[in-house]
Order: structure tokens, then C-alpha cells, then sequence
């Protein structure tokens, strides 16, 4: 087939169906509820961390003797693994909070010459959000990064991250807060979009309230259960894309999760 043949044949209209790519899943949620515990149990997972949540296990991890301290050791981490041949199936960032953290530090040093706070004669990083803004369009490396390790290696993607509150700028109504990744703002719309899944790893709770005016409310837990919540709305950014659906709730049990991803692959025809 020739060069023009092959172009016409690009934009002839007609019924594909193209390979479904493993799942790029985010998990938030609070610090130690079992994040990190979970993901261990991925099959031939790989972490690239940036805190010791997995010091108590047993894990491969990129760098191979401590965590990442750099945005350049993050880079690198997805660069071995691109380059290398291996039998990895998912690899894990924990957290991304941390990895955001190494690309705005990288930003800002490059950027704002170290500056976070503006003073005479130097912009800073958060003046106007200009660093938040910057460091979105540097993150995109990593997102990209991961796309081809799908891609190329077909690698999973499990992005953990602890939880933080972001403003939304609602145009039908008073402005509110929703929980999503602790991280910059724009950064997380990008990842926000970019993920097939997003699941809230939290417990049940109940809030009770003292008798009295201005009183606060305490928040007990009702059990020791804990859940990975999929079912998003106003107050949480969750959901699960089309091809990779999941249960509004689960445990949050690696087993259990997997068994409700082999379905969509199963009804995609993908082994």
C-alpha cells in the first residue's frame, strides 16, 4: 500500500475497535489507611516513591536504595523503565502529592530563581498562581511519560495520592470545595482527566455534635471497614471512565478490585 493509500485509508469512515490499554487509576485518600498496602499487591508492580510508605514491604522500587528527592530522579525512574526490559505490569507513584512537590520545586528553582514568595525585583512562584500554572505544563512529562509506558510496556498506572480540598468555581451558584489529590490545582485537572479511574479510599463515619451554639462537630468512625469509593459528585472528584467501569463502592482490597477490572476487559475482548 502506498504512502497516499495509507492516508486515504486513515480517514475512510468505518467501525473500529482498538485495543483497550491498562488502566490509569488515581487513589486518594487519608494518610495510612492502606494506600500504599494495597497497591503492593498489583501483580509485578514497580513503585517509584517519594515517601517511605512502603518501607515495611517487600517491593520493587525505582530508585532502587531511597526515594525520589528530584523531579530529574522521577523523570528517570519512567526513563529505566521505558528503556529496560523487564516483566513489570504496574507501576506505582506514591504519592503524587510528592511528585507534584519535585516538579514545582523544579519550577520554581528554574522559573522563579528559587522564589517562592515575590519580592522586589523577583516575581515568585504563587504570585498570580503562575508557578501552579507553570508546573501543570511540566507535569504533563510525567503524564506522558506514563502513556507511553502503557503504551510500549503495557504497564498499568496506579498514581496514590493523599487527599486535599480544592475550590470549584461553580457559575450556577455559590462556589464550593470538593476532595481530590493534594497537589496544585492545575495540575490535578490535568490528572483529573487524564485517569480512567479515580477512587476515594475512605471509612464510614458518623459526626456527632455537642449541645450548644457554635459547637463543632466530631467525626467517629463507624467501623474498621474501609472503602474505595468510585461514585463522584459535587463534593468528590471520583468516577470511572467508559471501558473500565467500576462499582460506585468497594473494599478496598486489591482482590476485589481486580476482579471487577477483569470484567471490562473480558467485555472488551482483551485477555
Amino acid at each position: 500500500m502506498s504512502q497516499i493509500e495509507k492516508l486515504e485509508a486513515t480517514w475512510e469512515l468505518k467501525r473500529v475497535k482498538r485495543k483497550k490499554l491498562p488502566p490509569r487509576v488515581v487513589i486518594i485518600g487519608e494518610p495510612k489507611i492502606g494506600k500504599s498496602t494495597v497497591a503492593s499487591n498489583a501483580p509485578k508492580c514497580v513503585f517509584i516513591p517519594t515517601e517511605d510508605g512502603v518501607s515495611g514491604l517487600e517491593v520493587m522500587q525505582l530508585p532502587s536504595d531511597r526515594v525520589c528527592t528530584t523531579w530529574e530522579d522521577v523523570i528517570q525512574a519512567l526513563t529505566v523503565l521505558l528503556k529496560t526490559e523487564h516483566d513489570r505490569k504496574w507501576v506505582v507513584l506514591d504519592t503524587i502529592g510528592g511528585v507534584w512537590d519535585l516538579c514545582a520545586k523544579h519550577v520554581c528553582d528554574r522559573d522563579f530563581a528559587g522564589c517562592w514568595e515575590s519580592r522586589k525585583g523577583q516575581e515568585g512562584f504563587n504570585a498570580w498562581a503562575r508557578g501552579d500554572k507553570a508546573t501543570a505544563i511540566e507535569f504533563k512529562r510525567l503524564l506522558n511519560g506514563l502513556d507511553k509506558l502503557r503504551t510500549e510496556k503495557e504497564m498499568g498506572c496506579l498514581l496514590l495520592g493523599h487527599e486535599g480540598l480544592h475550590k470549584f468555581n461553580n457559575t450556577n451558584g455559590e462556589d464550593f470545595q470538593t476532595t481530590g489529590a493534594y497537589m496544585g490545582k492545575a495540575s490535578w485537572q490535568l490528572l483529573r482527566a487524564w485517569a480512567d479511574q479515580i477512587g476515594h479510599a475512605c471509612r464510614d463515619y458518623i459526626v456527632t455534635k455537642d449541645q450548644g451554639l457554635g459547637a463543632k462537630g466530631k467525626a467517629v468512625a463507624v467501623n474498621n471497614t474501609r472503602w474505595l469509593i468510585f461514585d463522584g459528585g459535587p463534593g468528590r472528584d471520583a468516577g470511572a471512565r467508559a471501558g473500565y467501569d467500576m462499582p460506585d463502592k468497594i473494599e478496598l482490597n486489591w482482590s476485589i478490585y481486580s476482579d471487577h477490572l477483569s470484567k471490562n476487559f473480558k467485555k472488551g475482548g482483551n485477555k
